[in-house]
Order: C-alpha cells, then structure tokens, then sequence
C-alpha cells in the first residue's frame, strides 16, 4: 500500500488542464505555491474556469477556490492569503464572474463574507476574509492608478505633439 501525503514526483503544468484542484488539494502550502507559480511561468491563466462543461458544477476561476465559503475539511482556509496574493501576482482580476455569471466574482463573494459576517466560520477564517478583501481591493486600487497614469501620459503626450 502506497504512503499518502504529497506526489513525490515534481509538478508539471499541463496546458489545457486547469490547476484548480492545486489549491484545494492537501499539499503544504509552500508546495502548492511552488506548483502554482511553476504553472503560471509555464503559461497557466489565472483567470481560467475550469473545464466543466455544465455551468452549476463549476469550481469558478482560481479565485473562486482560493476564497470559497465551502472547503473540504482537510483544506485550511486560512492559510490561503498567500494564494490569493499570487494569482492577484500573476494577472488574477477578482472582478471576473464564474462561468456564465452563475457564480459573482471573488471579490463580491468575499465582501459579501465580511459584511455578512458569516456565522459558520470562524476567527481565523474571518480574519482571511477580512485580508483576501483587503488585498484585492488594494491590487485593482493599483491597477487602476497605472492605467490613468498611461492614460494621462499618453493624453499628455498627444497634446505636446500636436
């Protein structure tokens, strides 16, 4: 009989294979951010859906599983900020809805978590809802100085040509 635990075998990112399932899976979470940051310098989206075909079993966009209210067991909640924090990293727009708006975004899902203060969860999980919004909030707060600094730029620099 096999030792459970982790693969021994080293990740590999597979295009066409969402990565979904790394960051629900029971890995430390210093080897699920070393696959996910080994998928995404392999090409992976961090704004992919996953691959089901029917829109009421989607797992969402990797946001989506890195903020869920509904974990399986085995999965900590709280351990994943850094998580959140990488796939906002790499491109991850917590604005997006899941597929075919039948999931909000991330970012409407965590707020709703922090207003509501969801009576399930507790301390610590609070406390990684509270930060998960905070971070994304303040990721498109930059996002959005950068594109009106290019657009101010551009527009600036348009004028002076004319």
């Amino acid at each position: 009989m096999s030792a459970s635990g982790p693969p021994t075998k080293p990740f590999k990112f597979i295009e066409g294979l969402p990565f979904h399932w790394e960051i629900v899976s029971n890995y430390l979470i210093t080897g699920k951010l070393s696959n996910m940051r080994a998928a995404f310098k392999s090409g992976a989206d961090p704004n992919a859906l996953d691959k089901v075909r029917r829109a009421e079993q989607s797992m969402g966009r990797p946001l989506h599983c890195a903020t869920v209210v509904t974990h399986f067991d085995f999965m900590p909640r709280y351990e994943n900020l850094p998580i959140v924090e990488l796939l906002l990293e790499f491109g991850a727009d917590p604005r997006m809805e899941g597929m075919g708006g039948t999931r909000e975004s991330p970012l409407e899902d965590v707020e709703r978590i922090v207003e509501t203060n969801y009576p399930k969860l507790g301390e610590r999980d609070i406390k990684f809802f509270k930060a998960a919004f905070v971070v994304m909030i303040e990721e498109k707060a930059r996002e959005l100085e950068v594109n009106e600094a290019k657009k101010a730029a551009s527009w600036t620099s348009s004028r002076q040509v004319s």
